[in-house]
């Protein structure tokens, strides 16, 4: 009975955008408007529907731009049902922050797409991660194509990303992966942390985008200000936060507080593979996290008995900015 009362709201929108379209734009726009506030209220008003009216929601609100020539739809003929929150939720998570990291993988094929998905194709990832901050799980969704092999460019038209927020909205990103120049060669698209950077209870996904030699380059996905997914940007460029090393040097991340303020540390050393057991210069800098940026605040260095490395504090994983990380003092 549902199910036939939506194709009947629907059948009745196309008879109304057909009239509404002899009128001029703002008459057409005003009797569309009137049309659906009646129906969609409808809809909505009844719980137990709550769930299947928001997916035939965005197949009717898509209705009237197609028949006034205001939506291109010649690139898609994808029906606009896309995967719910509830839907998201029940995707197999990964474990990030040291946990069993599942290997990208199809969707059911009886799956409806995430927003933004281009292609069923494409391999997905999940994880739970509170992005707004307000005590309650939300849910990433990312994809790539089939990964290659290191050094090997991917599809930036096939990588993205969707937040399901737990009031049942989603968030795609803002800047997608074709705009982001600051990476060179974006072999990969995987997630391998959720952090948390700020003073506050929101959290972020780290995702590796490039594979080197002996070290990961991550990305940093959040919700900004305005509540927008983007990547972490610092000085004017998407952030780009380094782990791994070899004999020669290596690089780690983490989190402090300094005079209880939390910060993000990147820290990097270096090794004279020519001497035995030789000392290890180091240093770290320090940043700061508002918004979706990450500012330097200061940094300091030093040098490591044999085999030693730089402190970088915690593994960013603690919500709370009082259990951040090891206090150090002030920064300069």
């Amino acid at each position: 009975m549902v199910k036939a009362a939506v194709s009947k709201c629907k059948a009745q929108l196309a008879e109304a955008v057909g009239k509404a379209i002899l009128a001029s734009g703002k008459k057409a726009i005003k009797a569309i408007g009137k049309f659906l506030t009646g129906r969609l209220n409808v809809l909505l008003s009844l719980g137990e529907l709550m769930e299947f009216a928001r997916s035939e929601i965005a197949g009717l609100l898509a209705l009237p731009g197609a028949a006034t020539g205001q939506l291109d739809t010649s690139v898609s003929v994808r029906p606009g049902r896309v995967m719910s929150y509830a839907e998201a939720v029940r995707l197999p998570t990964a474990k990030p922050n040291g946990g069993a990291m599942p290997g990208c993988s199809r969707l059911p094929a009886a799956s409806w797409p995430p927003a933004g998905l281009p292609s069923m194709s494409l391999c997905v990832q999940s994880t739970d991660a509170d992005l707004n901050g307000n005590g309650r799980p939300d849910r990433l969704l990312t994809w790539r194509p089939t990964w290659g092999s290191p050094g090997v460019e991917l599809d930036r038209k096939s990588i993205g990303a969707v937040a399901y927020l737990d009031d049942g909205s989603f968030r795609r990103l803002a800047v997608p992966t074709t705009g982001w120049t600051d990476v060179d060669t974006m072999d990969s698209f995987d997630m391998d942390g959720v952090v948390h950077l700020g003073a506050d209870a929101r959290a972020q996904v780290l995702m590796i985008d490039i594979i080197g030699s002996s070290t990961l380059h991550h990305t940093v996905l959040g919700l900004d200000k305005r509540g927008d997914l983007r990547p972490v940007d610092e000085g004017g460029r998407l952030a780009d936060v380094m782990s791994g090393g070899a004999a020669a040097y290596g690089s780690a991340w983490g989190c402090v507080r300094s005079r209880g303020r939390p910060l993000f540390v990147q820290a990097g050393w270096s090794r004279d593979v020519t001497k035995v057991n030789p000392p290890v210069p180091w240093s770290r800098t320090f940043y700061s996290y508002e918004g979706s940026t990450l500012t330097r605040v200061g940094g300091d260095s030093g040098t490591a008995k044999p085999g030693g490395y730089p402190a970088t504090g915690s593994t960013c994983s603690n919500p709370a900015p009082a259990g951040r990380g090891p206090e150090i003092g002030a920064v300069r």
